[in-house]
């Protein structure tokens, strides 16, 4: 996960393991993750996570803008508002037991 999202261009600010659930043959592994970054780090991260093999799945995402500045927008004539996320999900996948 840390791996992803800094290659997205985010920075992981924490990581926790959730408690393991256990089933008849599945165990699902989980971890709490906070991150920070721009949008366009937020969608990379999240789309890696959720196109990555084997399977992961995101619940519970909250995402909290705080403005930082102004940045000059591609026609150099406007201004666009440029906001910094603090994002924060559950990322779980699944493990098979026994054979």
């Amino acid at each position: 996960v840390k791996r992803i999202v800094e290659d997205g261009g985010g920075q992981l600010n924490s990581s926790q393991m959730l408690t393991v659930e256990n089933s008849d043959r599945l165990q699902k592994l989980g971890l709490r993750v906070v991150m920070s970054g721009d949008i366009a780090a937020v969608q990379r991260a999240l789309y890696a996570l959720e196109a990555s093999d084997p399977y992961f799945f995101v619940d519970r995402l909250n995402i909290q803008a705080s403005r930082v500045g102004t940045r000059l927008s591609r026609g150099a004539r406007s201004r666009r508002l440029n906001y910094d996320l603090q994002v924060s999900f559950d990322v779980f996948s699944y493990l098979k037991m026994g054979g």
